[in-house]
């Protein structure tokens, strides 16, 4: 990868070069190359299921237009498809720029067929509001089904670099599998959260589930948070949601993933207890014993009161995504007893 084009060119706008790059070879007067030609051509269908088996032309390839990251304007039977392209890698969606590009290209041209696109290489764990805006969903792994189709068809640098820049980051983060947890990176950790909430995890044992980057003072980390959708208790008289959160840190030895109970109150008008008083009655006996021990977890070094506390970490200390895996199942388990003895 030392001489990779996009080894260098990490930015979204070189990606955005890269996208606008290939498709305008689906334009007419396009340089030939059969192959270039023909992967344009099925990646404007992947952009807009709606046109393949119908002939279309693509008759304009645009950049930054509007704020839009890729406008590509294509023509079928009539009618005149306006197709923002919003590529991300590591970002998610802000605001309602989404709903905001198609409102604009409706503005701009109301005769015209508006459609969105939303490119993203790198992981996501909440899509709900690119699938509101109604955008058509371009993954990683959707995009290298349709490049290796033609990879060995052309012997454009370009096309291959890319190829083999997004071929490196797949195998890099599915590297989780292997891998030992001390010695996984973001890549890992994402991929394996990825594949706890697409791969049936959560659905089997009937929890909601995400992930992302949290921010702290300390530096932030990469988390998931899980719980159950019946996830609220009242302590005290203090409504509360409890839900478990991994929280990656790294130490002498490497990473470790403690998985932290986390007691979170949303307190409707006036409290009727104070954070420190609810988190005391939640952990500790009426001898002032910590006593989520008969539930597995064990006292934090620090029992801090606010309106999100960790309250306990689960005792296991897993070294494999296999056994991550497990002890999280498990630690959801100790959870909902937990729950339940909060309840009687």
């Amino acid at each position: 990868m030392k001489n990779n084009l996009f080894s260098y060119a990490t930015s979204e706008l070189s990606q955005d070069a890269f996208l606008c790059w290939l498709a305008s070879f689906a334009l007419e007067d396009a340089r030939p190359d059969a192959a270039l030609q023909a992967c344009a051509r099925e990646l404007l269908t992947v952009f807009v299921p709606e046109l393949r088996g119908r002939p279309f032309t693509l008759t304009r390839v645009e950049r930054q237009v509007m704020h839009m990251d890729v406008l590509l304007t294509v023509s079928s039977e009539g009618r005149t498809y306006r197709i923002v392209v919003e590529d991300k890698t590591g970002t998610s969606e802000h605001d309602d720029q989404l709903v905001r590009y198609l409102r604009q290209l409706r503005e701009d041209d109301p005769a015209c067929e508006a459609r969105g696109v939303y490119y993203k290489t790198g992981f996501q764990s909440d899509w709900s509001r690119v699938r509101k805006a109604g955008y058509e969903i371009v993954t990683r792994p959707r995009m290298l089904e349709l490049l290796a189709a033609y990879r060995d068809r052309t012997d454009n640098a370009i096309f291959r670099d890319y190829c083999q820049w997004l071929e490196a980051g797949h195998r890099e983060a599915m590297r989780y599998v292997a891998l030992p947890l001390s010695q996984w990176a973001s890549p890992q950790i994402l991929a394996f959260y990825d594949d706890l909430q697409a791969g049936g995890f959560a659905e089997a044992r009937d929890v909601w589930l995400g992930y992302g980057y949290v921010s702290t003072p300390s530096g932030g980390f990469d988390g998931l948070w899980t719980g159950f959708r019946d996830d609220r208790v009242t302590i005290l008289g203090v409504p509360c949601e409890v839900y478990l959160q991994i929280e990656p840190k790294t130490d002498g030895t490497g990473r470790r993933f403690p998985i932290c109970l986390k007691l979170s109150l949303s307190p409707a008008g006036e409290p009727a207890a104070s954070p420190q008083q609810v988190r005391d009655a939640a952990v500790y006996d009426g001898q002032g014993r910590y006593r989520l021990g008969a539930f597995r977890f064990r006292r934090p070094a620090r029992l801090a009161s606010g309106r999100h506390m960790t309250i306990g970490e689960y005792d296991a200390a897993p070294e494999t995504a296999g056994q991550l895996r497990d002890t999280l199942s498990a630690a959801l388990a100790d959870c909902r007893r937990l729950l339940d003895a909060w309840r009687q």
